[in-house]
């Protein structure tokens, strides 16, 4: 899949950005490098939503925006870790509260529009 490439800019005051070079860190990622850096679970698997976002609230940072969702009509809202943290909990209590458990397939579906 062809596309244009994103090149990132920092403006003063603004943090930098952690991917400066997509080409780089893609050509010399290790899975085996990558477990020493994270918490394993066992047989080696790993919780990307513990890595992306609860590792960061226990760690302190709950109050630094993990994202920034843009509407289509130019709506922004900035997200931080311990509020992306509750809303995965809202999700994950309603998912239990409908009878989905543990090791269960989900497949979000909407529109498309």
């Amino acid at each position: 899949m062809a596309g244009t490439t994103i090149h990132k800019t920092t403006t003063p005051g603004e943090p930098t950005p952690e991917l400066l070079d997509y080409i780089s860190a893609h050509t010399s990622f290790s899975w085996d490098l990558a477990r020493t850096e994270h918490a394993a679970l066992p047989a080696g698997r790993l919780n990307i939503a513990w890595e992306a976002v609860d590792r960061q609230v226990r760690a302190g940072r709950g109050n630094i925006i993990a994202l920034i969702w843009l509407g289509k009509n130019g709506e922004r809202r900035a997200i931080s870790y311990a509020e992306l943290a509750s809303l995965s909990d809202q999700f994950a209590n309603l998912l239990e509260g409908l009878g989905v458990a543990k090791g269960d397939r989900v497949c979000p579906g909407g529109p498309h529009s």
